[in-house]
């Protein structure tokens, strides 16, 4: 999939398409495998992925499932621009806190917490405008 498939289209809709949208577009990035074309298509669409983050809160659980898991997933060489760090601060207390009650295994439990490592560590391999302690001291 490349960038025209995305780009451009956020920015003009309203909410519900916007929303509509980044569900699509993280769906892709959910059935990407390797981690060379999701370095790929993140790059190709920056803008997109940086209103996904910025427009969490719009996301369902799925939705945002599926950006955490595929900033989890790419790769460390990536060259794409962070979300600002208050953003994925807000992202991640929903990722974490979102499940209802009925839902909360052990399975799911751990599965979260794998996920939210990963994304750290991916975190961190970010060259950020803010000293480096400063977001780790954000993530933790």
């Amino acid at each position: 999939m490349n960038q025209n498939s995305y780009s451009g289209t956020a920015a003009t809709s309203t909410t519900n398409s916007n929303n509509s949208t980044a569900k699509k577009f993280l769906k892709h990035l959910s059935q990407i495998k390797q981690a060379p074309q999701l370095s790929r298509e993140l790059a190709q669409s920056s803008q997109l992925w940086l209103r996904c983050w910025q427009d969490y809160r719009t996301l369902d659980w799925d939705g945002l499932r599926m950006l955490v898991e595929s900033l989890a997933r790419a790769p460390g060489s990536w060259t794409v621009e962070p979300p600002p760090i208050e953003v994925i601060e807000g992202a991640f207390k929903a990722y974490l806190a979102n499940q209802d009650s009925n839902s909360r295994s052990n399975e799911t439990l751990l599965t979260q917490g794998k996920t939210t490592l990963a994304a750290v560590q991916r975190l961190l391999d970010f060259e950020w405008f803010p000293p480096k302690e400063a977001i780790q001291e954000c993530l933790t």
